[in-house]
């Protein structure tokens, strides 16, 4: 059987970018564990906050970054890089014409983030419309977070629906205050990726490892290569 190519989804790896890694040698750092762990390629996914940022200096910031890390890793046999962002939703960016430059650079899509807010009908036809009126397809990032969120239930059914895609964070599916809502999407066939979501090598390490391993256990091989592959696609896209 031919070796599957694993894409992590969901990273905080470019150094003195936000909250993540804090600089050039713990970025190596991170790339090394995850390669130990399975994975071969990487996205860097730092956070935009767009009440707070201009879409021009978060930009900016990311790309000095990005070209820092790979001048750092070139020849190095460590997992490929690939840039996009966690986009903090804000209301109305469905309608902002330069939410294109957020999205996942090389492929059709946009991970987002919440902070606490009620998925009415209104904020679901928001993020409905970053789809339609900029073909990005919305994937919700760490989406166990959200189940004390009101009117869960309505983004659960974009889900289900197949208008949006999710992703979970390794770390929840190993252990933690969000595991028990993970497995639940997990059995319910709700998850499309997986993603470490790590941010630093001590507090916030990556799990991509473990995760998978009791994916397979509980659930059985062929969710864990489900998802796999679909990591694997992504990363086809991306290249």
């Amino acid at each position: 059987m031919c070796k599957i190519d694993i894409l992590d989804i969901h990273s905080h790896i470019l150094p003195g970018v936000d909250d993540g890694a804090k600089d050039l040698e713990e970025s190596v750092k991170l790339l090394e564990m995850l390669k130990e762990q399975g994975v071969t390629a990487v996205l860097a996914t730092p956070h935009f906050y767009g009440m707070q940022d201009s879409i021009e200096d978060f930009l900016e910031r990311r790309e000095n970054a990005k070209k820092a890390l790979l001048s750092e890793i070139k020849d190095r046999d460590l997992p490929a890089v690939y840039i996009g962002g966690e986009i903090l939703y804000f209301p109305g960016m469905g309608g902002i014409e330069r939410v294109k430059e957020l999205g996942i650079t090389g492929a059709k899509y946009i991970l987002l983030e919440f902070s606490v807010i009620d998925f009415n009908d209104n904020v679901c036809r928001d993020i409905l419309n970053i789809r339609d009126n900029f073909g990005l397809i919305p994937i919700i990032a760490h989406i166990e977070r959200y189940k004390q969120f009101k009117n869960y239930k309505k983004l659960l059914h974009l889900v289900e629906a197949g208008e949006i895609l999710s992703q979970v964070n390794a770390d929840s599916v190993v252990e933690g205050v969000f595991s028990k809502s993970a497995h639940k999407l997990l059995k319910k066939n709700l998850v499309h990726f997986i993603g470490s979501d790590t941010h630093s090598v001590k507090t916030r390490p990556p799990h991509m490892a473990e995760a998978y391993r009791i994916i397979g256990e509980k659930y059985g091989k062929e969710t864990e290569n489900r998802l796999k592959e679909n990591s694997s696609r992504f990363l086809e896209e991306l290249k």
